[in-house]
Formats: structure tokens, sequence, C-alpha cells
């Protein structure tokens, strides 16, 4: 196991002698800590009666209006470990098993249309109410079998139970505020308190109660003169903002108050503050609190889903700045199908499972999810992602494959496709998998590596044009899908049919892979002259048509142009001038490494001296702010390594100074991106090229783990709507398309993004009929522990 964690790592990445996944590692120096984490894990469920979402698990209760952890302290020895009470539409309960996330309906005689519930675990007791009655149930010997007594309680609809320090049974009630004492049957009612309905009730460890009203939060109170208990009342609206609709005290003491507008926090000195989108809660109406027992995190329903803060997490300044709240909202975390819809928290309980940290969460979908906040590690989550990427019906003649559910969520339903850049999304995969087998010499990475480049050899070979590579390739027995572009029955291959109008975004990830397999994965002089031949061919055709790729019908490609005339002359080429300038140059360097031919590396001197692509590449990176262009960012990066590859074989930098500048400034601009991919490549430079390992920022690193760790698990594009958050800042500034845009970058799970052409600063996105492959985590993960 890797162990890395952000506060230890220095300034630059250390190669390892440890052991990954099971394989030995060669050693020439300390590797830093691959610590646990803490990773966001959902399990969803959906009701019975309804359809079923997704691959989601079905329970037997067809409404859930409360949620209670029957071990709320986190006990490990208590019996009830990782049980759950749910209180059903109807007034049945059931227990529900955190870990195997099922249900058993509890037998309890004589309990009828309960509405409310809470338990004693220490006495194993079951307390329930409704509008006229209260049941006391004892376990007779199973957690889900109780012998009940009850005895009549006209208190109108309950809203909340509380046990306190004494056993003492408190009732918010709509008729008011009330109390059964233990052991007793006598109901009494707090006639200090006049305003009905009680909407919210709380005790803290020393037994005072909290109750909140439409207009009133009442706290019992010490004096301190006298140690005497009184009712104290501060009006709402004022020091909390709106109705307290939920109360829940800490372990120390401190309420927290969740009302429409905001949360407010009462410290156990008695004073107030206000907890908003400016302090890091990402959505208001809050309709539940939640109190770790075992982390005293905080967890808040809301109308829009679940928020969880932690005070105590540690994170360098660079990283997001409000790391210490995570939101959990969509189908992503919650049952449902949209964003519009289904994801308002009608109850919540949180507690551990399994010794996680977890909430358990009921939804209006309805539904109820698992959120348990797991320990992995980078490691861990790689070896998860590559478990998916690994499944048969991601690949498609060798390519890694899109796949398209036609139901949403549901994986079995999953359809292969293609894409316009199937060449692209392998190559980077291929990457991955490369610095894997370079890294561990696992057979299984060889293996793959050898399989996806006989897929991206194919793509060059089936359209019978030498150096010119099809977007994808489809067996003429297959549907065609994507049809935006023209499609050629191959002439080199009969049966086969290939996507033409190859764009550099191809050239791109084929010219990137090339040399890195030559280097690292090809075994025998064949396999060597195989990924040369393939790299030389393509420079070739690009070269010898005056800088343009040339397709099968003697023309050039739309996006394939590297031409001077193009890229200097026309104001349409303006933003691709420096990005397809430094591909370029980047490949002429590799096609003059693999045959030493004064041909190509006239024609990079022709580029530089003659037209100046070399000045072209210093202020690659457009930063108008309307037409930046997160796709160019992938085609600027993959032949920055391609060329700081080529040198770290051969010694060969002849864009010096003018690439220094290019990449120093590209990076700042991106920075903020936080992309692992991106800073690993910049320390690769920063380290291997110019020897300036001191020079990296600690943030770049820290960043790149930050992503890594923050990066979704689940590689379905679920629906996300981060518009309506009031935790985030919005760009003036509408983007490329025309859409407004994030300012702050959030964590990646919870964002749109899949791969590294998109934005992470979209604010909407995700169908959930769609599935990526999981290399945009792979290829940085293995490309940084290379390195």
């Amino acid at each position: 196991e890797i162990e890395m964690h952000p506060r230890d790592f220095p300034n630059r990445l250390l190669v390892a002698c440890l052991v990954l996944l099971g394989a030995a590692l060669s050693c020439n120096a300390v590797r830093t800590a691959d610590r646990p984490y803490l990773q966001p894990v959902s399990q969803r469920f959906t009701l019975a009666n309804h359809a079923r979402v997704a691959q989601w698990n079905q329970l037997p209760m067809s409404s859930i209006s409360q949620v209670l952890a029957a071990n709320p302290q986190a006990r490990p020895s208590n019996p009830f470990v990782n049980i759950f009470f749910i209180l059903d539409g109807n007034g049945s309960v059931w227990s529900f098993d955190g870990l195997s996330g099922s249900a058993s309906q509890v037998a309890l005689n004589g309990v009828v249309a309960a509405q409310r519930l809470q338990f004693d675990f220490s006495t194993k007791t079951l307390y329930l109410a409704s509008a006229s009655k209260i049941w006391v149930c004892t376990s007779a010997g199973s957690s889900i079998q109780f012998s009940c007594t009850s005895f009549a309680a006209s208190i109108g609809v309950p809203s909340e139970l509380v046990l306190d320090s004494q056993r003492t049974l408190w009732i918010a009630a709509a008729h008011g505020l009330f109390f059964v004492k233990s052991g007793s049957t006598t109901l009494s009612k707090i006639d200090y308190i006049k305003q009905t309905p009680i909407l919210s009730l709380a005790v803290d460890s020393t037994g005072l109660v909290a109750a909140g009203t439409h207009n009133m939060l009442w706290r019992q109170i010490v004096i301190p003169e006298t140690s005497e208990v009184k009712w104290h009342f501060f009006k709402v609206p004022g020091l909390v903002d709106s109705a307290p609709r939920t109360l829940a005290f800490d372990s120390s003491n401190n309420l927290w108050i969740g009302n429409h507008v905001c949360a407010n926090i009462q410290y156990s000195n008695l004073t107030f503050e206000r907890i908003g989108g400016y302090q890091g809660l990402p959505t208001k109406n809050i309709t539940a609190i939640g109190i770790s027992p075992s982390q005293g995190t905080i967890w808040f329903g809301s109308l829009r889903g679940v928020s969880r803060y932690d005070s105590r997490t540690q994170w360098p300044e660079a990283a997001w700045a409000g790391y210490h709240w995570r939101y959990f909202f969509g189908p992503r975390w919650l049952p449902s199908t949209t964003t519009t819809s289904g994801n308002a928290v009608i109850s919540m309980a949180v507690s551990n499972i399994n010794g996680n940290e977890c909430a358990v969460v009921a939804n209006d979908f309805p539904g109820l999810a698992v959120i348990c906040m797991e320990k992995w590690t980078l490691a861990k989550k790689a070896q998860v992602l590559q478990g998916v990427v690994d499944q048969p019906i991601f690949t498609r003649h060798n390519l890694v494959d899109d796949l398209y559910m036609t139901n949403f969520g549901d994986f079995s339903s999953s359809q292969k496709g293609n894409s316009d850049n199937d060449g692209l999304w392998t190559s980077v995969y291929l990457l991955s998998q490369a610095f894997r087998f370079a890294s561990t010499k696992v057979i299984e990475a060889q293996q793959n590596a050898l399989k996806f480049f006989s897929g991206m050899e194919f793509l060059n070979l089936v359209t019978g044009t030498s150096g010119l590579m099809a977007r994808t390739v489809i067996h003429s027995s297959e549907p065609e899908k994507h049809t935006q572009f023209p499609w050629h029955v191959s002439t080199a291959y009969p049966g086969w049919v290939w996507k033409d109008d190859t764009s550099s975004d191809e050239v791109t990830g084929h010219m990137m892979i090339y040399p890195v397999f030559h280097d690292l994965v090809a075994q025998t002089a064949a396999e060597k002259q195989r990924a040369a031949n393939l790299a030389v061919n393509i420079v070739q055709n690009i070269q010898s048509h005056d800088w343009y790729l040339y397709d099968v019908s003697g023309n050039r490609t739309t996006w394939g142009v590297w031409n001077p005339h193009q890229l200097n002359d026309l104001q349409f080429w303006y933003d691709g001038r420096g990005v397809n300038s430094m591909q370029i140059l980047a490949w002429l360097r590799v096609a003059f490494r693999f045959t030493q031919d004064s041909y190509f590396a006239g024609g990079f001197d022709q580029l530089v001296q003659k037209h100046q692509y070399d000045i072209n590449i210093i202020n690659l990176k457009i930063m108008q702010p309307t037409d930046i262009n997160f796709s160019d960012d992938e085609l600027t990066f993959l032949p920055y390594f391609t060329y700081i590859w080529n040198y770290l074989q051969t010694g060969d930098d002849p864009l010096g100074a003018a690439f220094d500048r290019s990449i120093e400034r590209t990076f700042a601009n991106v920075a903020r991106v936080r992309s692992p991919l991106w800073n690993f490549i910049y320390m690769i430079y920063k380290k291997e090229m110019r020897n300036s390992s001191d020079d990296i920022p600690p943030s770049v690193l820290e960043n790149a783990i930050w992503t890594l760790q923050t990066w979704p698990i689940e590689q379905i594009d679920w629906p996300v709507d981060n518009t309506q958050r009031q935790d985030v800042q919005f760009d003036q500034s509408p983007d490329r398309f025309g859409k407004v845009a994030l300012r702050n970058l959030i964590p990646y799970d919870e964002n749109t993004m899949y791969r590294w052409n998109g934005s992470p600063f979209d604010t909407q996105g995700g169908s959930g009929h769609s599935i990526c492959d999981g290399a945009v985590y792979l290829a940085p993960f293995w490309l940084g522990y290379y390195f």
C-alpha cells in the first residue's frame, strides 16, 4: 500500500521502494505516505411500490417519516451496532442494518399509527408517540422483538421525542412541550411555553432542554448565582434567522439550529453565530441536523440535499477554502433521477457503520441513502477504477469504449458505442497502463497496454493511408452512431468501416502515447518499431502536405491544421495558434528522434526560424473569459509532455527558454483547475528538465492530491446542478458557450466533469445515461507514482 498525505509531502515527488497492489517496486528513494483520507461513498435505496431506479436496491417499506440511530453513541459493544430504526408513513417500525442494507419489520404489539419514535440503547427501550397515545416498548431479547405498554396522551401531532440524561422522555408536539419521567406514565406539560406547535427539540448532555416554536427559541439555562434552572427565550427572527425547524446539541453542548434561511449556532456560553453561504453552508432550508458521535462533525439535511461540516479538517491554504464542507446533492448521492425534485431530506440519523461515520438519509424521492465517510487511499481508488475499466463492456475492438445506458443509471442496460475521439480516450488509458507497468511490472498492465496499443494501431491501418488515423472504427455489422463525421468502408480491411475528418485531438493522443509505449512497454525490437513507425508516419503525413493532415479524399481534414498561413495569418485560428504550434514542434522532435532524418529537423527549423512558432507558444493559453477553452488545455499539456518525454530520452531541448516561458505561463493560468495531470506534468518539467524541484510550490502537489481524493468513484454522468448553491461565487462573464460558470473550484465529486477536456466550473450537466472509463484518474495517478 502506498502511503501519502498532503501535509507530509515535500516540494517534490520521490521515487519509491514499496509494494503497491501486490507488486514489488525497485527502490532508489523513499516515497511519501499514501495515508488514508475520508472518501464519501453512497449506497442508495428505492422503496417498495415505487419503480426501481438504476441498480439501487429496494427496501420493503413504501414510505419513510423518520430515521433513528439505534446506537447513536457508536459503541462497538452495543447489540444494536450498525442498526437504525425506520418509522414508515403507516406508523410501522423497521430495523435497518446499515452494513448489509437489509430491513426487517419490528414486532410491536398494540402499536398503531405511531408518528414519532425514540430509542434508549442502554435499556433497549423503544418509545413511540401518536397524537393521542404513547407506547413504551422493551426488547424481548431480539433487536426486532419488543413488548409494549401504552397510556393515553392528548398531545397533538408529535414532532420530536428526546431522552435526557435521567431518561425523562421529552415530547415536542402540536399542543405544547411535554415530558414523562422514567418509569412513570404521568404526562406533564411545560405551561411556561405558551406558543404552539413545538417545532423542534433537543437536550444537552446535562439534561437541559432547548425547544423551538415559530417565533421563539426556548432554552433551559442555569442561573450561576443560585444554580436554579429557568426557561429563557430568544425571539425569532433575530439571533436566530427563522423558525428553528431542527435542533441538535454537539458534544460540547453547543446548540446547532436549522431554519429556512441558514443555520445558527448558540455556543455553550449562550453566544450566537450565523452560518450561511459566506461561512460555507452550501444550501439553506435546513430540515435535519445530525451530530457524528465519534467524529464531532455536523450533518445538515435540507430541501436540496445534505451537507457535512468538519471544523477539524486541516488542508493547505492553497486548496479549496471550503474544504471544511462537503455537499451531497443529486442522484450521485441521493436516490433521485433529477436535480429539480426528490432531493429534500425528510429525516436523517448519523452514527457509525462498520467503524465509519455515516448519515442515513430519507429523502422525498422517496428513498434512503447511506452516505459513509470511509477511509481510503489513492491506491485503493486506483484499484477500484481499474476494476471498472477492466470490465469487457468498456472495450470495443481494443479501444476504450463510450458506454450509453438505455435506463437511467442502470449499468446493466449499457450499450457499447463510439465517439469522435476514441483514439484520444484510449491513449489516455494506455498512458496509465504504460506507467503502471513501468512502476509495478504487473503483467496485467503490460497486457492491457499491448491490447489497447493494437487498437490504436488498427485506427491507423484501417484507413489504408499512411499517417492517417480514423476517429473510430466499427465492423460493418454494427450500427453506426455519432454520424456527424463521414464514414468510409475500409479498402485495406474489408468488412470494417471507419470515421473520417480526424482532428488534432486524435493526433495529439496518438503522438503522445507512441513514444511512451516504445520506451516503457515494448519489449522486442519489432514492437518498438511498430510504435516508432506509427509516430513517424503521422508526422510525415502532416509535413509532406504543407502542415495539414490529409485524408483519403486527398483533402485536408477540418481541424488537422498546423499550416503557418492558417495559424499566423488568419484570425479564425487565433486561439489555436500557440496550441497547434506546440503540438507540431513536439511531434517533429519525436519523428527526428526515431529516424535521425534531417527532413524532420529541417521542418522544425523552418517553423521556428521562418514562421516563429517558438514565439507562438509563449502566450499559448488564451485567457479571454468568453474563450477559455478547457479542451485546449488537454491539447496543450499532452504535447508538453511529449516534448518533455522526448527530452528525458534524448536530452534534446531546442526550444529552451521559449518552452520555459510557455509552460510556466500556461500552468500559472490553469493551476486553479488543480488537474493532477497538468500538475504532475509541470512538476516533471521542473524536476526532470530543469532540476529545480525546490522551486515547485507545495500547493502544486497538494492540489493534485486533493483532486485525486475528491475524484468521483462512480463514473456515471449523474445529473448535477450547482446553480442554487449559496457557498459559491458565479463568474460575471459567461463562458465560451454563453453559460454562467463558477468562479471557485468545488470538489470534483460535486461537479459535472469526467474528462480533462471539460470545465470543472460548469454549474449544470449530466444525464445519468453514460459512463466514463476512469482513465482520467488512472493516468495522473500512475504518472505521478512513476515520477
